[in-house]
C-alpha cells in the first residue's frame, strides 16, 4: 500500500468546510441538558410515590370496571355512571368511552398483572420510537455536507 502524498492530504483538509454556527451553542446546549435532567430527577425523587401509584391506570381500570358492571350499557334516561363517578383524590374519568371499553377487558386482570403489562407496553412503545432514531439513514450519511 502506498501512502497518500502530503500535498493531497493537505488539499483535502483545506476543502473541508469549517463548522457553521456560533461556538457557544454546543456548550450552552449541554448545560441546558444537564439542568433539565437535574430538574427531572429532583421532580422524580420528590413525587416517586405519586408515580408509583399509577393513578392514570387506576382511573382507566375503574372506568373499565364501571363499563363491565353497569347494566344496561346505555340508558338515555339515566345519568352517566362513567362520567358521574369520582375516584380517590377527586379524580374523575375524563377519557373517551372507547378507553373504558378497552379497559373493561383489561380490568379482568389482577392489579399486579395490569401494572406489569402497562409498564412493559410503555417500555416497548418507547423502544419502538427510539430504535429508528439510533440507526443511521444511508440517504443522509452518504450525501456530502
Amino acid at each position: 500500500m502506498q501512502a497518500e502524498p502530503v500535498a493531497a492530504t493537505e488539499a483535502t483538509a483545506a476543502t473541508v468546510p469549517a463548522p457553521r454556527g456560533p461556538r457557544w451553542l454546543l456548550p450552552a446546549g449541554a448545560v441546558l441538558l444537564v439542568l433539565v435532567l437535574a430538574g427531572y430527577v429532583a421532580d422524580l425523587v420528590t413525587h416517586l410515590s405519586y408515580l408509583a401509584a399509577m393513578r392514570d391506570l387506576v382511573v382507566y381500570r375503574d372506568g373499565g370496571l364501571i363499563v363491565r358492571h353497569v347494566s344496561p350499557a346505555y340508558d338515555p334516561h339515566r345519568a352517566s355512571p362513567l362520567y358521574d363517578w369520582t375516584g380517590s383524590h377527586g379524580v374523575q374519568f375524563t377519557y373517551p368511552p372507547f378507553a373504558a371499553v378497552l379497559f373493561s377487558v383489561a380490568s379482568l386482570l389482577s392489579w399486579t398483572v395490569m401494572r406489569c403489562a402497562m409498564t412493559l407496553a410503555s417500555i416497548a412503545a418507547f423502544g419502538s420510537i427510539t430504535e429508528p432514531m439510533s440507526t443511521p439513514n444511508p440517504d443522509v450519511t452518504s450525501r456530502p455536507i
